[in-house]
């Protein structure tokens, strides 16, 4: 048996690398159900990111000049005070 990686796009099987075998050959498809989770994984991740951005990009405040003065500093976690 032949084992040929590749991803699942668009409705069709896409091998890693070109394969030299006549049209009509016959195969079985086998899915690694583990890499579906990480597609679905990775598509809620991304979707989240994209909320994310769009969520800090709507805002329309202006951030007071202390700002600007705190991020040109280096910053410590151990010093910050996250209340």
């Amino acid at each position: 048996m032949l084992v040929i990686p590749g991803i699942f796009k668009d409705n069709t099987f896409i091998p890693e690398k070109p394969l030299d075998l006549p049209d009509g050959t016959r195969g079985h498809f086998t899915v690694d159900e583990q890499s579906i989770g990480e597609v679905k994984l990775a598509e809620s991740q991304r979707t989240a990111v994209e909320a994310f951005v769009a969520g800090i990009e709507a805002i329309d405040e202006e951030l007071p000049p202390e700002f600007g003065e705190e991020i040109a500093k280096r910053l410590r976690f151990q010093e910050v005070d996250f209340s």
